[in-house]
């Protein structure tokens, strides 16, 4: 059998997709963090303990579009409530879609093509109990102006994990969004 995990601590999970997607096992469950293509889906066995939930970080399909394969595996899937008008309605959003740059700031050409069935919604600053590990949701625009991480305790670590926003090697995925004061974000 293919092995589609690699630990990194115990408990602490990641696969390549077409993001890194991460599991961590709790007390009482086991997060996904981000869903790739869904191809994690398949691998479940390896890595799930009771329930699962997903915790995506931003609405670009890269991350986004396997939620629906894990949600038909039965999983709670949890997005951020600033990027809901993607994750709901993807049609609308093309539809009004404005075709010149308007220095709006949404980079929205990974956007999703499908609704993703979200079934709760993280808001920016709270903290909620996921498989009996505290989860606080911090907001961290950039790769999308409603892009949240989650950061949790476990195992005497402090995790975070960030989506886009930092993507290897203290490198931003994109400068654009902070060269300008667009959306309340201050430039660098």
């Amino acid at each position: 059998m293919k092995h589609m995990w690699q630990q990194l601590a115990d408990g602490l999970f990641m696969m390549q997709d077409s993001c890194l997607v991460y599991a961590l096992r709790g007390p009482s469950g086991t997060v996904i963090v981000n869903a790739g293509t869904g191809e994690a889906a398949e691998g479940l066995e390896e890595v799930a303990d009771g329930e699962v939930t997903v915790l995506l970080t931003h609405h670009f399909r890269d991350h986004s579009d396997g939620a629906l394969r894990l949600a038909a595996r039965g999983a709670l899937i949890i997005a951020p409530y600033w990027d809901q008008e993607y994750f709901l309605d993807p049609e609308q959003h093309f539809r009004e879609r404005q075709i010149w740059n308007s220095y709006d700031n949404r980079w929205d050409r990974f956007s999703p093509v499908r609704a993703i069935p979200v079934d709760e919604w993280a808001m920016d600053y709270e903290s909620r109990q996921i498989a009996g590990l505290t989860w606080t949701v911090v907001p961290t625009p950039g790769v999308t102006n409603g892009a949240c991480s989650y950061v949790v305790d476990h195992g005497g670590r402090r995790l975070a994990f960030v989506g886009e926003v930092i993507c290897g090697h203290g490198r931003t995925g994109r400068l654009a969004p902070l060269q300008y004061n667009y959306n309340d974000l201050q430039g660098a």
